[in-house]
């Protein structure tokens, strides 16, 4: 809610959608599956001649739920290499779920890699983390419903400590970085994607550089997913030298 209020008018269309009943299964006409987001989306569309499945096609979403952060007292339930700590910035959760990935949407790695693009190049420090170990953890978002609407989607937020008890703990600095993460999508100026979901980016990749802020150091890879390593492989540098596709006149919004 503060990024898109900060947001003045952005290239690309932002929209931000508050729903409820989500740890109820997001049923009703104030959930994330009521069709008061296709009807929106289709009545927009329409007014520059648009159809409104094309236009959620052609948009990114980052899903602004929580994870959960690693608890040094029940060390057991977590995956200590590949979970979210506090104070080490926004978390992004490829996929949800229990049981490995059951009842999640599964982000795709092309829009892993734009996210990371986007949060390396604005120095928004962020992670990577799942909700506890498989078969020891779990837990859902509404990210799936929305990308039910054929909407490139990933859940992006703060690590709670002792989440869903009487009493849990957030860090100020992940609580900032999660507000730079989203501003920093709703304010871009290239697309992500194009008809053909094909991943436009501009400016040259495997850049590092290390980044210090309230005492954290992390270093921050603009690597993009799937492109290999090797700075003389040939589809290296054809990607380096890539520009921004401009395509049609809506490329699709940010949610």
């Amino acid at each position: 809610l503060t990024a898109i209020l900060r947001t003045g008018t952005p290239a690309y269309t932002a929209v931000t959608i508050l729903a409820d009943k989500e740890e109820i299964g997001s049923d009703g006409n104030t959930g994330m599956k009521s069709s008061f987001l296709p009807y929106f989306i289709d009545d927009l569309a329409a007014m520059f001649g648009e159809k409104g499945h094309h236009v959620l096609s052609r948009s990114v979403c980052l899903s602004a739920d929580v994870n959960a952060a690693f608890d040094p007292i029940y060390p057991e339930v977590m995956e200590s290499r590949n979970c979210a700590y506090l104070n080490k910035g926004v978390a992004i959760t490829k996929y949800t779920g229990a049981g490995g990935k059951s009842g999640t949407s599964d982000a795709s790695a092309e829009l892993m890699g734009m996210v990371r693009r986007l949060m390396d190049e604005q120095q928004v420090l962020w992670q990577v983390g799942e909700l506890g170990k498989v078969d020891a953890g779990g837990g859902g978002t509404v990210a799936k419903y929305i990308a039910n609407l054929d909407v490139e989607t990933v859940d992006m937020g703060v690590p709670v400590l002792s989440m869903h008890a009487p009493f849990e703990v957030i860090s100020k600095l992940d609580v900032f970085m999660a507000h730079r993460a989203f501003y920093t999508l709703m304010n871009r100026k290239w697309r992500c994607f194009g008809r053909q979901r094909r991943f436009f980016y501009q400016g040259g990749i495997g850049n590092e550089q290390a980044v210090d802020r309230g005492g954290l150091s992390k270093r921050l890879c603009g690597r993009i997913a799937g492109l290999p390593r090797s700075g003389g492989d040939a589809a290296h540098a054809a990607a380096k030298n890539r520009r921004l596709s401009r395509g049609g006149r809506h490329g699709g919004v940010h949610l």
